[in-house]
């Protein structure tokens, strides 16, 4: 079965001028972009004072430097004033943060993450419902922050071997041949879009019924049967439609496999990584993607550990020659131990100077997937367009007290139009906005919510009386 013309549909329902808008929106020729997340998740905030720009149009000294190409800025939204409410000053900021980042819960309630809520509720027919990475990303209980359907932890996978090969080990890539032979998933989502008009329609249909009587409701019935008629051929017609893996190829393991416990190669894992998730969008192998570095606790790189990528040396930072971070008194020095140590640091300390290095680095490693995604094209677009990537915390910082895990300026980054679902090129201020709103928004997007927050009741802790309405600056 094939869909009648767009005029046919429009003479046999009288031109109703209140349905041919939508009508013209269902039978438009081009679907809409295949919707597409990366959640990079990095933890315990940023040094506000370096890592937020003095204006979009300059970047200057901050951790997003990198990011100044106006190429990847028209693309890219800087979020001020991001609150997690869920975090608790001090030290309970991990155990409170860390759960509540992604999956809006608080410590030891059972819950899911946004990812794994979102590949629950939507019919994607790729080969892996989400793909879950990890670069030293080792959690314990209390730094769980992705979880399955049953609040346990969702599987992460830390090395880029066994990543790839799971994935693409078996894997033959598309030939031209087979383009339009198969149901696609562009079919999906176009019966999915078209899907959801008309259940709104019929739902409009339905209620304006009621109030009529003879020939006005004899004549908007035939309307209804009209759309149910519709809903069949979408039906029948879903294999016809073709996708595009023109992009599409086997991605081989590197030569040299990393050792996945050496914090030295940490940016190398993610690079390996991002190269995974911008191949699996092209070949549509997964729509979901999640990239954890390190977690909350970072409890790493004790001993003589020298790390190149953020200038940290832990031997030399314990000598007490050296800036200590937020010490309480003379007898309580607070040494540095490990990585973790420098994400307490005060400000005009030297080991603050290091943490905006390990916040420049995450920055980078983001603007890396920016580009990888923008270097591949889709529809109209690229990659980059047609998907939204977010680097995100879980709790924000403090300009000058570093055991101030504030709940405050959470420092996400939101990379990708989302098929034009995003208002890019803005460095947004959220106004102490709860970052239940922006995961509401990502809801959205999937078109598992209208912007009210109301229609996805099963997602986070909604004892809490948050908003998970999105953000409505966010949005074009």
């Amino acid at each position: 079965m094939i869909f009648r013309t767009r005029r046919e549909m429009l003479k046999l329902m009288s031109v109703a001028p209140f349905l041919s808008p939508a009508f013209k929106d269902v039978f438009a020729e081009n679907a809409a972009p295949i919707k597409r997340l990366v959640i990079m998740m990095r933890f315990n905030g940023a040094p506000t004072e370096s890592w937020f720009p003095n204006s979009w149009g300059d970047f200057g000294n901050s951790c997003l430097a990198s990011l100044n190409d106006q190429k990847i800025k028209s693309r890219l939204i800087v979020m001020k004033g991001m609150t997690n409410k869920f975090v608790e000053k001090g030290d309970d900021s991990h155990q409170w943060g860390a759960p509540s980042a992604w999956a809006a819960r608080n410590k030891g309630e059972e819950g899911i993450s946004l990812d794994q809520y979102i590949v629950n509720n939507m019919n994607f027919r790729t080969a892996r419902r989400s793909l879950l990475l990890g670069a030293y990303s080792r959690n314990n209980q209390i730094t769980q922050t992705f979880f399955k359907g049953n609040g346990s932890e969702a599987d992460i996978i830390d090395d880029p071997y066994k990543a790839i090969n799971s994935l693409f080990g078996s894997f033959t890539p598309p030939t031209s041949s087979d383009s339009g032979s198969v149901e696609g998933p562009n079919a999906v989502l176009m019966l999915a879009r078209k899907k959801s008009i008309l259940d709104a329609l019929t739902f409009d249909l339905n209620r304006m019924s009621n109030n009529l009587v003879g020939a006005e409701k004899e004549k908007l019935q035939a309307h209804l049967s009209l759309v149910r008629s519709s809903e069949l051929n979408l039906n029948a017609s879903v294999g016809e439609i073709k996708k595009d893996l023109s992009m599409c190829s086997k991605l081989s393991a590197p030569a040299n496999q990393f050792d996945i416990a050496d914090l030295n190669l940490l940016p190398q894992i993610v690079r390996v990584h991002i190269d995974l998730i911008t191949m699996a969008m092209a070949c549509d192998l997964s729509r979901v993607f999640v990239l954890q570095m390190l977690n909350c606790y970072t409890n790493v790189g004790s001993g003589n550990q020298v790390i190149p990528w953020c200038d940290g040396n832990i031997e030399r930072d314990k000598e007490t020659t050296y800036k200590r971070y937020s010490p309480v008194d003379k007898d309580d020095p607070r040494i540095v131990t490990s990585l973790h140590q420098y994400h307490h640091a005060d400000a005009g300390t030297d080991e603050r100077i290091i943490y905006k290095k390990i916040n420049t680095t995450y920055a980078s490693l983001f603007g890396e997937l920016m580009k990888k995604l923008d270097n591949v094209p889709d529809g109209n677009g690229t990659l980059l367009d047609n998907s939204i990537s977010v680097l995100g915390s879980e709790y924000g910082g403090n300009s000058s007290a570093g055991n101030d895990h504030s709940a405050k300026n959470v420092p996400y980054l939101i990379g990708g139009g989302g098929g034009g679902f995003l208002k890019t090129n803005q460095m947004m201020d959220a106004k102490d906005s709860s970052h239940t709103q922006l995961l509401g928004t990502l809801l959205e997007y999937f078109g598992l919510d209208d912007g009210s927050g109301e229609k996805t009741k099963g997602f986070g802790n909604r004892a809490r009386g948050l908003s998970y309405a999105s953000l409505a600056g966010l949005k074009k």
